[in-house]
């Protein structure tokens, strides 16, 4: 059996090396200065077709089930156990006090 404190040093420890090995192979992308500065290009005009906000899509229909349908499946699913039932059923492992 291991003691609980030496479960959490060796915790602490994996969190110290894992933050440590995340720093040193995910290094920042550096910071390139411009050789030159490039004037912007003219805008066009902005028209509402072209607007940044993309249109949201129309919502799905909802799925349409009939209660016919539910019933016999609930049904199938039922008579699929109740043909297990016997099968299933395993001798107690508990043992009965004399009385």
């Amino acid at each position: 059996m291991v003691p609980t404190w030496t479960l959490l040093a060796a915790f602490a420890a994996g969190l110290i090396l894992g933050a440590l090995a995340s720093r040193l192979l995910v290094r920042p992308a550096a910071v390139i200065a411009p050789a030159q500065e490039v004037p912007p290009a003219p805008a066009a005009p902005a028209t509402p077709a072209a607007s940044a906000e993309p249109t949201p899509p129309p919502p799905p229909e909802p799925v349409r089930i009939s209660m016919e349908d539910v019933v016999s499946e609930l049904e199938h699913r039922y008579q699929g156990r109740q043909a297990d039932k016997p099968a299933e059923k395993r001798p107690s492992s508990r043992r009965r006090r004399p009385k």
